[in-house]
């Protein structure tokens, strides 16, 4: 067949399902929101009182309430699929092709997940953090600890896995990797509630 003849194979193309789903903390969320230096001021946010330090680590819905970002949850869930999918690590092949996969293919509404709550207590914890190289340094974090949390959304995909696959593949993201903060250590893992097509 030569380059301007057009194949006759048909290209199947799934419209976009959505599903809506609740989500119950069973362990608590750490947030570690990015804090840029305060140029004014001349100061960075470690040298902020503590109290504020946790508040301005914390991430916020418009509402006023403690948020969640949709890139959290989506970066779990992709994880969750390419743990299941592949037997080797993450920077294999294999892996890269599963997130190549399932990355195009999701999305969450809203892009802030509201909490229900304003409370926290704060974390302070030592982090060790790479900063160039092989150079290793630990650091002392304040961070804001939320518990007893949940939130809902609403999940846009256009992946050919069932709703049953979708539901346990959240599932696993939420025993297995969890959201925000310290995940290795068990934070942020979670519950499925609810969650159906709509």
């Amino acid at each position: 067949m030569s380059k301007n003849e057009k194949s006759d194979e048909k290209i199947e193309v799934s419209p976009p399902r959505k599903f809506y789903f609740k989500l119950k903390g069973i362990a608590p969320i750490i947030s570690n929101k990015p804090c840029p230096e305060d140029v004014k001021k001349g100061k960075t946010l470690d040298s902020q009182p503590k109290t504020q330090q946790a508040r301005d680590r914390a991430y916020w819905h418009s509402n006023g309430n403690l948020g969640v970002p949709q890139t959290w949850l989506k970066g779990s869930m992709v994880e969750a699929f390419i743990r299941q999918k592949t037997d080797s690590g993450p920077e294999s092949q294999s892996a890269k092709n599963e997130k190549q996969r399932v990355c195009p293919n999701i999305r969450f509404e809203p892009l802030m997940f509201d909490l229900k709550t304003k409370d926290y207590t704060i974390n302070e914890s030592t982090v060790l953090v790479k900063q160039s190289g092989t150079v290793k340094t630990m650091v002392n974090c304040v961070r804001p600890l939320i518990e007893n949390w949940e939130f809902e959304g609403t999940l846009v995909t256009t992946l050919p896995e069932t709703a049953e696959e979708l539901r346990k593949n959240l599932e696993y993201a939420g025993y297995y990797v969890g959201i925000g903060s310290n995940k290795i250590n068990g934070f942020g893992r979670f519950e499925v509630v609810e969650f159906r097509q709509v």
